[in-house]
């Protein structure tokens, strides 16, 4: 006779020890390991460059693996390697101590041996259903920048590499770097 595994809540995942290195897949708890350096460096750098504008312009908050509650009964609880949200979304009292209720606007994923490609096309599709409107798909290797904005995977967007421009869009007015900053 097999049992099938509990499925837990938002809350009961952010109670557990260690819960920094786990995500909640409707229910299920999923472990993920650190990231390695180059990944680590990479997330800060584009963390550090959102942050600057965010912070200069009042737009609102930067997250570096920030939980965000996606979905409830069950519950899909995502941290994204970086994540923008808006001022408009924080509430009143600020920044929660546990999971962010609702998808971020903006979702960055970076590609690495613990996180390949089609398990993040996967996470950049829940975001998206959620209702984030701009992810980027960060690829180390060649050091390109994919853009996705499209919930059916349908269109995942231009594909930048080298010096072009990446763009905050309507998500963070203003913002506009090129990609070869990510990668300095």
């Amino acid at each position: 006779m097999t049992t099938a595994a509990k499925s837990i809540t938002a809350e009961e995942l952010h109670e557990l020890p260690g819960s920094e290195y786990m995500e909640l897949y409707e229910g299920e708890i999923v472990e993920v390991s650190p990231a390695n350096a180059r990944h680590g460096n990479i997330a800060v750098r584009i963390a550090a460059l959102l942050l600057q504008h965010a912070k200069q312009k009042g737009l609102g908050e930067v997250l570096v693996e920030g939980g965000f509650i996606l979905r409830r009964n069950p519950d899909t609880v995502l941290g994204p390697d970086v994540s923008f949200i808006q001022r408009s979304r924080i509430p009143e009292g600020g920044l929660p101590e546990k999971f962010f209720e609702g998808p971020p606007d903006l979702a960055v994923e970076i590609i690495s041996p613990r996180n390949p490609r089609k398990e993040l096309e996967e996470k950049i599709r829940r975001y998206l259903i959620a209702g984030t409107p701009l992810c980027w798909l960060i690829e180390p290797g060649p050091r390109t920048v994919e853009i996705f904005r499209d919930p059916t995977g349908a269109h995942a967007g231009q594909k930048l590499s080298g010096n072009d421009p990446i763009s905050g869009e309507n998500v963070l007015p203003g913002f506009s770097v090129p990609i070869s900053e990510f990668f300095a």
